[in-house]
């Protein structure tokens, strides 16, 4: 250790700093553990640190300030390093009426003193000289030392400051009040932390969040390393332990009011465009939920919006911390999804600036982050998550607003379809759940609005024409020499922005329907329980679907360019709610193939389709015809037993025969 005195002395090339901090470093958490060091060694070593200070920059003075708090304690000597405080703070509050916009020669000085301040407040605990400070500054009322330098440090964070002494002003009273926590409560601090929120200047929060962010991680850090017994060691009375754990601290009481206080300011520039910024604001709202200091629901959707962020650092810590909330308090974070979802799309839109579900090659969700959550917990919670998703996806035609270039609702619903397109399903009943809840969104808005399309845009009324004459027409309108009422252009934009939106949830839908193979697992009431308890897998051709998929969301996105494009897609939707194309129309040699084999009449219940799906529209009654040749001798039936049927029933066989042998 005495060898290492030289390196201390030594600060003439900026090379030399790097071994003068490692020297230090080293001095510092050994000397404690050495009882043999002589005293000599130790004022030598003392004097030398003091005389670099004014010469250290802020970076180095976190190491060298310890430092020499340890030497002094081992010294038992305080008085020199208490003078040296003392000092610099008399020259600090000598300065409080300087003019320093007319005087910008001490702003360098005014700065370099309240630095210094700063780090021996955080550093060193003078409150058993507090007489000693009281000698010099005989106005000060209070009963701390900590006070003291929140007085003296307060006024300099004063918006009527320029900002070049507002910064170490601000610096300085951060780190005074993480050693005395109870000092945040005061009004003087809360209304210097206030203003620099209000004021939105991004070198004061910075500065006001690495010195919250430090203050709560200490929090943790004393959390962390409380007196918990071993095991079989405990007191025998619970009285004692009681009276031990449940005594609130300084710590605790400033933690809460800050976070509570400050939560919705942090959360904001969390969600911020500065890289910065957003991953100190971030570190400190995943240590205010790791304390439990606020409610989870607070600062939920913020964290689910951050797994969505480019800089890998900040969404995986916003993942690590939403899974830990998650698998705590699920019922909470389950309430708290949808809202949780508008703020991830206000994110992307606002601060990333796409609106996009999916990012990468191949492409991925953006929240798949968050769909890994979901799949850590409850399958009732990911079914309902599925269900409120798809229920955000409608909307109200008399209320859609389509004033922006590209409308909101519009955004959002390319933004959730593309993520539900893309999430990772596990289950079977997953799949099935979600399209269901798609099919009954687009059911319950799209027909509406095809019927209104038909009315006002292809001008078809049900009352004037019968079937055929309709058809007819509607193909009439896909002619560009047609003639066509005059529409007002706002609603002819508003009518094909709402069938851009219709048309995204059934382009999804069909997607989401045919990217799982899911045809095979409809339509069978018999099979379907157990069905439904497969794990869902992707079809080989995934990768062409899903682009194939994605440049259909293109083209619908572009759909509203001009009042042709508008008229185009609203047609596309009336034919879209007209035709199911799922149905497969065979041809005429399939139809006399059938003749001749002979089929059987579909039983109502096969045939009809979903209320929620586009009507087939072919639905031909067809006579039942024997399999056997006409010619032939019918077997003539016997005796009906009375053990084998039910009075008033016939039972069907697999084949449909009804009872036929």
């Amino acid at each position: 250790l005495e060898r290492l005195e030289p390196y201390t002395q030594n600060l003439a090339k900026q090379d030399d700093l790097e071994v003068y901090r490692s020297a230090i470093v080293i001095l510092r958490h050994v000397m404690p553990h050495q009882s043999m060091l002589n005293d000599a060694f130790l004022q030598k070593l003392q004097t030398a640190l003091l005389s670099s200070v004014p010469k250290l920059p802020k970076s180095e003075l976190h190491v060298v300030v310890p430092c020499l708090w340890t030497i002094d304690s081992m010294l038992g000597n305080r008085d020199r390093l208490v003078n040296y405080v003392i000092s610099a703070l008399r020259g600090v509050y000598a300065m409080r009426s300087t003019n320093f916009a007319g005087e910008p020669q001490t702003v360098s000085k005014a700065s370099k003193l309240m630095v210094i301040v700063g780090h021996f407040g955080k550093a060193c605990d003078f409150e058993g000289h507090l007489a000693k400070f009281k000698e010099s500054f005989a106005w000060h009322k209070g009963g701390s030392v900590a006070g003291l330098l929140v007085d003296v440090l307060c006024p300099f964070t004063s918006p009527k400051q320029p900002l070049s002494i507002r910064q170490p002003g601000l610096e300085a009273l951060c780190m005074v009040c993480q050693t005395s926590p109870k000092l945040l409560l005061r009004q003087d601090v809360v209304n210097a932390f206030e203003t620099v929120f209000r004021d939105r200047d991004a070198s004061l929060e910075e500065i006001l969040l690495i010195g919250l962010e430090g203050f709560f991680s200490a929090g943790e850090l004393n959390e962390a390393s409380g007196d918990a017994p071993e095991l079989g060691t405990g007191v025998a009375s619970g009285n004692e332990r009681l009276g031990k754990t449940y005594v609130a601290t300084d710590q605790d009481g400033a933690s809460t009011s800050i976070a509570r206080r400050f939560l919705p300011q942090i959360l904001r520039i969390a969600l911020s465009a500065d890289a910065e910024l957003s991953f100190v604001a971030s570190k400190i709202i995943v240590s205010v939920n790791r304390q439990g200091l606020v409610h989870p629901k607070e600062s939920g959707p913020a964290l689910v919006a951050l797994e969505t962020c480019p800089n890998a650092a900040i969404a995986n810590m916003a993942y690590i911390e939403h899974k830990a909330q998650n698998t705590k308090h699920e019922s909470f974070f389950d309430k708290a999804y949808m809202r949780a979802v508008q703020q991830v799309f206000k994110y992307q839109r606002d601060v990333i600036g796409s609106t996009a579900g999916y990012i990468g090659q191949p492409p991925a969700s953006k929240m798949h982050l968050l769909w890994d959550v979901l799949k850590s917990g409850k399958a009732q919670v990911r079914k309902k998550f599925l269900s409120n998703l798809a229920g955000k996806l409608d909307f109200d035609l008399a209320t859609l607003h389509v004033a922006n270039a590209v409308p909101t609702h519009l955004s959002f619903v390319r933004f959730c379809t593309e993520n539900m397109a893309l999430f990772d399903y596990e289950r079977v009943d997953e799949v099935m759940h979600l399209l269901v809840a798609m099919e009954k969104t687009f059911s319950a808005t799209g027909t509406s609005v095809a019927q209104i399309i038909e009315s006002d845009v292809l001008q078809l009324h049900v009352g004037e024409m019968n079937t055929q004459a309709a058809a007819d027409a509607t193909s009439e309108t896909l002619r560009p020499e047609a003639s066509r009422a005059v529409l007002d252009p706002d609603r002819l934009l508003q009518l094909a922005v709402a069938a851009q939106i219709c048309s995204l949830i059934w382009e999804a839908r069909s997607f989401i329907r045919r990217l799982w193979n899911m045809k095979k697992y409809l339509n069978k009431p018999k099979s379907a329980a157990k069905e439904s308890n497969r794990t869902a897998a992707r079809v080989t051709n995934a990768a062409s679907l899903t682009d194939t998929y994605l440049a259909s969301v293109a083209d619908i996105m572009g759909a509203n360019a001009s009042p042709d494009a508008q008229r185009q897609i609203c047609t596309t939707l009336v034919e879209l709610i007209s035709t199911d194309n799922e149905v497969k129309v065979r041809s005429e040699a399939e139809e006399d193939a059938e003749l001749e084999n002979g089929y059987d009449t579909p039983s109502e219940g096969a045939s009809r389709k979903s209320p929620s799906l586009p009507p087939s529209g072919g639905g031909r009654g067809r006579k039942r015809k024997s399999v056997a040749s006409a010619n032939a001798t019918p077997r003539k039936r016997g005796r009906p037993s009375t053990g084998r049927r039910k009075s008033g029933s016939v039972k069907m066989d697999e084949d449909g025969d009804g009872g036929w042998d």
